[in-house]
Parts: C-alpha cells; structure tokens; sequence
C-alpha cells in the first residue's frame, strides 16, 4: 500500500518510502504518512518506536492502518477505528490531518482496497496543499 501511495504523490512531491523499522531521517519532511497493520490488537511496535522518537512537531501527518475487522462487522470496523488508530496517533505532536483503516488482507492483495488507498492519498495531499490539514 505504502508504494502505491508513494507512486500517487510523486512528480508533485519528493518521495521517501521506508520501513519503520529503519529510524529513516523524517526531519527534512513536511508531511509523513504512518502506516501499520493491526496485528494481535495493536500496531506493530516498530511504528510505535517510530512515533515515539521522531514525534513529528511541527508536521503534517496521514494514518493508515490495514486490518481485517470488517470480517467481523460494522462493529468491529467501528472499534478498529476508534481504539487502533488512537493507540497509532498517540504520542505525535503534529497535525494529524487524515486517518483511514482499509481493509487488510492475508495472502492476495485486494484491488478494491488498493484503489481506495489511491484515492484516500489524493485527498491526503489535496488537504495538505490547499492547507485544509
């Protein structure tokens, strides 16, 4: 997902795609896109040592998360939404402009959930160009 994101912003911005996991220096960036799977009731804990050490005050900042809650209902979606994506933003200062859970998947990838992600990413940098975030 993070290279199908990086492919819609890019030619209207410089592109860093990296591994959490990786401590990539953010300082030069203006917006970061954090993105996790939802794994055994959290996200995973590389994102979280992300967060922790960069904090990103003074930046614009996207969540995603990628979970399969919707096999278990409108509820689920729901919860995933509100407890996984406040685990995920807490901890960063900067202006956290979008968040969206899509659809995870297991062992294909799932086109539907692929082309939301491209759109949910227009409209990350919409808002972050236009000053909406």
């Amino acid at each position: 997902m993070a290279k199908l994101m990086g492919e819609v912003a890019s030619g209207k911005h410089d592109v860093l795609i990296a591994d959490a996991k990786d401590m990539p220096d953010i300082s030069s960036c203006d917006l970061v896109i954090v993105g996790t799977p939802i794994y055994y009731e959290k996200p995973l804990p590389c994102i979280r040592e992300f967060i922790d050490k960069n904090e990103m005050e003074g930046k614009k900042v996207a969540l995603f998360l990628m979970s399969i809650a919707d096999k278990f209902g409108k509820k689920s979606v729901k919860y995933t939404e509100n407890r996984y994506a406040g685990l995920t933003k807490d901890g960063i200062k900067g202006d956290v402009i979008a968040i969206r859970v899509f659809h995870g998947w297991m062992l294909k990838e799932d086109k539907k959930t692929m082309e939301e992600g491209k759109e949910w990413m227009k409209r990350v940098l919409d808002a972050f160009e236009n000053g909406k975030g």
